[in-house]
């Protein structure tokens, strides 16, 4: 048969190039270890927030973590900008919605009065069902600002808060307080910053002795202004028996914080960054369930040990599970120090304190020789380096 140019050209086949084999995509954890070192290094929020969202548009794969890090990991909340951003990615991915556990707002005085804070609460309340934790902050040297009525009646609609880190500087009333931590309606642990500031408060008005609270745990930062614990305090005292199992005074002790703790029957855990004239106004003879004490010395003088071994006395508590001292010396201790960690080694020998399972101390000596009798018992005595109050605290409580 004749060859025709038709025939001719089918019978010339290419050679088609070998294809290589497809790499094998990357592990899908090893895409969640990218997204998540994006999320947490980078450091402005503004390049964070567009690379998360390029890191979501990626592919399937790498969208539900950088979701997850882009709503449930918002950086703050400053503008009404950031209100309405944050809002229409809660409508728009409603999935990652229900893991927001925590949201921080700090507003940004600069673009003007945050006069979008007063219906934040009830822009946020549909979305964010499973929130846990706020923190409200802002500098002392930004404006102040006048919460509106319904601000605090939305406060409610956020029923499954339960712990509030109150740093807003821009309130200078000790009622705006009260009224906000009781409009909370199942909030139970606050944490007072020490940015928190405002007039002695000369006597308290019945309604904010009415004003009830479900508070268990309390946390004074360090710094925090003397008027301010004993407002607060004195309130925490005043408003209704206390049901506290934790308390963490890092501002040393007044007559009206003392009167905190003697109150709290059902306390466990108790942290006090005091000096020795501070120790003197504790009394842990009503404590009948404490489990953990925390004690540091923020500066420390011969009277600190006999402070210490009269607390240790006098305490009731037969529930002692676990003991620090931390007296952040400045030199070797010397012979009458030693012999009051000897006193001390023998109280915590008696029968009282038969439970106890560990005891931490700051102290750069032989453990072994200095409480015999604790390790006689099992009882693990730990060693840690010496810290100002101030730098454990924040290293404790990194905001």
């Amino acid at each position: 048969m004749a060859r025709t140019k038709a025939t001719s050209r089918h019978a010339k086949v290419k050679q088609l190039a070998k294809r290589t084999p497809n790499s094998p995509p990357l592990p899908l954890e090893v895409c969640e270890r990218i997204i998540d070192f994006v999320a947490l290094t980078l450091g402005s929020s503004n390049v964070r927030l567009k690379t998360l969202k390029a890191c979501a548009l990626t592919c399937h794969s790498w969208m539900p973590r950088s979701l997850y890090h882009i709503i449930c990991k918002f950086d703050k909340i400053r503008t009404a900008d950031d209100v309405a951003l944050y809002t229409s990615l809660l409508r728009k991915y409603p999935v990652c919605a229900g893991y927001v556990r925590e949201i921080n707002i700090c507003p940004d005085w600069t673009t003007g009065d945050p006069t979008w804070l007063n219906v934040l609460p009830q822009t946020l309340a549909p979305h964010v069902k499973e929130l846990r934790r706020i923190t409200l902050a802002s500098s002392p040297t930004e404006g102040t600002l006048a919460f509106h009525p319904h601000f605090y009646r939305s406060l409610g609609l956020l029923r499954s808060v339960t712990e509030l880190n109150y740093s807003f500087a821009s309130q200078h009333s000790f009622k705006d307080l009260v009224r906000v931590v009781s409009s909370f309606p199942n909030l139970s642990v606050l944490s007072i910053g020490a940015e928190v500031f405002w007039e002695k408060t000369l006597r308290f008005s019945t309604r904010i002795k009415l004003a009830r609270h479900h508070l268990t745990h309390i946390n004074l930062s360090y710094g925090l202004q003397i008027n301010v614990v004993d407002d607060i305090t004195g309130w925490l005292c005043a408003a209704s028996p206390t049901s506290l199992v934790s308390i963490e005074m890092w501002c040393g002790i007044t007559e009206s914080s003392s009167k905190l703790i003697s109150d709290s029957p059902s306390l466990q855990s108790l942290t006090i960054c005091a000096n020795s004239r501070d120790l003197t106004l504790i009394d842990l003879q009503l404590n009948r369930h404490l489990r953990n004490l925390d004690l540091m010395v923020d500066g420390y003088d011969n009277d600190v040990l006999p402070s210490i071994k009269r607390l240790l006395v006098n305490s009731i508590s037969s529930d002692f599970q676990a003991l620090t001292l931390r007296f952040n010396l400045l030199e070797e201790p010397d012979t009458t120090f030693l012999e009051g960690l000897a006193s001390v080694d023998a109280i915590l020998g008696t029968s009282r304190f038969e439970r106890l399972r560990q005891v931490t101390v700051d102290l750069p000596i032989d453990n072994t020789a200095s409480f015999p009798g604790l390790y006689s018992r099992n009882v693990k005595v730990l060693t840690v380096d010496s810290e100002d109050g101030a730098v454990l605290f924040r290293r404790r409580h990194p905001q």
